[in-house]
């Protein structure tokens, strides 16, 4: 084998959280607070021209697997600056784990995502 030309790789400290991460708790917290009724789902997009995307999803598979979309984010590499999207809120920038967090929590207890839990809920009923 040759010899590396790599050289010393630093090892990550970074206690900054991916979003994909964050969005994959938000999802396992689906199935906790719907008793496993309902499951969130991080769906990944193409990634061309260098972007991440994930769509976070809401799936009733009791329900033929209805799928509801709750947000979109859209990142580079290096994951901030990031965009996220919902139905009811246009593109907006997230500059730090904190803003994108607060922007999560902002759309997941929004009436409109209220509103399709319990409309899920009832026609499971």
């Amino acid at each position: 084998m040759g010899t590396s030309l790599w050289g010393e790789q630093p090892i990550s400290e970074s206690k900054e959280k991916a979003p994909v991460a964050i969005l994959r708790d938000q999802a396992a917290e689906v199935a906790r607070f719907s008793s496993g009724r309902l499951v969130g789902v991080v769906d990944t997009a193409d990634t061309e021209g260098g972007l991440f995307e994930y769509d976070l999803k809401i799936r009733a598979p009791s329900l033929n697997n209805y799928t509801f979309l709750v947000l979109t984010v859209k990142h580079r590499l290096d994951y901030y600056p990031l965009q996220i999207t919902s139905d009811t809120m246009k593109w907006a920038e997230c500059n730090d784990e904190s803003e994108f967090v607060k922007s999560v929590e902002t759309i997941l207890q929004s009436t409109r995502v209220r509103r399709a839990l319990a409309a899920l809920r009832a026609q499971m009923k």
